[in-house]
């Protein structure tokens, strides 16, 4: 007989996803921040030599070139935060079940874009939005194990199905 058997799911082995999650974001958005500092500061730069002959035009067209690198400067200064929490351990693995699932809602993020997004519910932990193939295979009352982050909010960043993986502490 074939003995099932489900992928071991320990501390460390989530705790380098989640590194490897958080350098991920990190490096796209210091990427990102390059590419809106190549872009904007030549164009503040012009503004603010505009606004010396047309103020009512320079000015706000200075603060708006201005805004859009210190977003993602704050953006960025946030993730390393969030790597800085990942490297020390500062997450907890919990287990909670699905409430319900939405299928198809709008994002809930500026700039997250207008494409629908598949949901899942959880009964202490709130909403998370996975992959397409764990919201597939997730039903209502399905319990997962959640990586969360120790933040204001407690982010969840990943869940573990427990059909799928066993919580062992090493």
């Amino acid at each position: 007989m074939r003995k099932d058997t489900k992928n071991i799911l320990a501390r460390e082995g989530c705790q380098k996803d989640l590194v490897g999650w958080a350098k991920r974001c990190l490096v796209r958005d210091v990427l990102l921040l390059a590419v809106m500092a190549v872009i904007f500061v030549p164009l503040f730069l012009l503004s603010v030599a505009v606004a010396g002959e047309f103020p009512v035009l320079g000015i706000p067209l200075a603060v708006i070139c201005a805004a859009a690198p210190l977003w993602f400067v704050g953006k960025t200064a946030y993730n390393i935060w969030i790597f800085g929490l990942t490297v020390r351990g500062k997450f907890s693995l919990v287990c909670d079940r699905v409430s319900y699932t939405a299928k198809g809602e709008t994002p809930r993020k500026p700039f997250g874009g207008n494409s629908p997004v598949n949901v899942l519910y959880f009964e202490k932990y709130g909403r998370y939005v996975p992959s397409e193939t764990v919201f597939s295979l997730t039903a209502p009352g399905d319990a997962f194990y959640l990586a969360r982050l120790h933040t204001k909010n407690g982010k969840t960043v990943f869940a573990y199905h427990t059909a799928m993986y066993e919580y062992k502490e090493i």
